[in-house]
């Protein structure tokens, strides 16, 4: 029994399919019964489209929020 999920690339990465055919931005159907479509979902090239979603607001979120940490300040006797 085969299992299909619709997956996007993940974003600035260009996914062919095993013969080497470019599969576009948009979501496409792949088989997970399919050895390189499993790798590419476990490695994160693939990724379905609400994962995508959500990767892109953490990614917004992480980025909004000021650094908390303070600089460290110099140790004595370092050279600069």
């Amino acid at each position: 029994m085969s299992k299909t999920l619709k997956v996007v690339p993940k974003p600035g990465t260009i996914i062919r399919d095993a013969k080497g055919r470019d599969m576009g931005k948009g979501p496409f159907e792949v088989d997970l019964s399919d050895r390189y479509w499993r790798r590419l979902r476990k490695w994160g090239d693939i990724m379905p489209p609400d994962e995508v979603a959500a990767a892109a607001a953490k990614a917004a979120a992480t980025a909004a929020a000021p650094a908390a940490a303070p600089a460290k300040p110099a140790t004595p006797g370092a050279k600069a």
